[in-house]
């Protein structure tokens, strides 16, 4: 799945703030 890597990808370069946004989307 494209968004799964995608989200994977992002939560490593975006920063904790962003990464607990991705988390919920998930």
């Amino acid at each position: 799945r494209e968004s799964e890597t995608c989200y994977f990808l992002v939560n490593l370069e975006l920063p904790l703030a962003h990464t607990e946004d991705a988390g919920s989307v998930k």
